[in-house]
This record gives C-alpha cells, structure tokens and sequence, in this order.
C-alpha cells in the first residue's frame, strides 16, 4: 500500500457525505437529482473489490443428454473495482 497523508477526519467526513443535517434542499424529482456514484472527485483512494458475497440463485443447467435440464442453486460472488475518483457503484446492477 502507498503511503499518502490524509487530511483531517472532519474534512474527510465532509468528502464522504456525513455532515451536520440541516436545511433540506435536496431535489425529490428524479431528473433533477444529482448523480453521486459517478461524480468525478478525488476521494483519496480506489478499492480493489466492493460487492456482493455468497448470492444464492436458482440456475437451470441445460445438457445434451439425459436428463436434459437439471436445476440447483448456485452461489455466486459479483464485484466492481473503484477508482480513487469516483464515489461508488450502483448495487443494484449486480443482480
């Protein structure tokens, strides 16, 4: 891992969203909203894998023989990478 100098925790809680609440005033319609997965800033450091661990999901695995088709469950494990300059991923494109 690099060695880099990080800056205050205040200033790192204000980077990463968690700031004293106060007046709302953020858009409830969904056009107006702001992107912030995808908001290009530097927020200090990538992550190798975030993600999803032990999905279980019905599959259906297709043969040339017999027994045609045989279902079982299937556990999966879904990541994404994040680069130091994007905030998130969308969660709910991995399933």
């Amino acid at each position: 891992m690099k060695d880099f100098k990080l800056p205050p925790k205040s200033e790192r809680l204000k980077l990463f969203g968690s700031i004293e609440p106060g007046l709302k005033t953020k858009p409830s319609e969904k056009d107006k909203m702001s992107d912030l997965q995808n908001m290009k800033k530097n927020f200090l450091f990538g992550l190798d894998a975030v993600g999803i661990t032990n999905l279980k999901t019905p599959v259906t695995v297709i043969s040339t023989i017999e027994p045609l088709t045989q279902t079982t469950i299937a556990t999966f494990t879904l990541t994404s990478t994040i680069p130091h300059n994007v905030k998130g991923t969308n969660m709910s494109r991995f399933t």
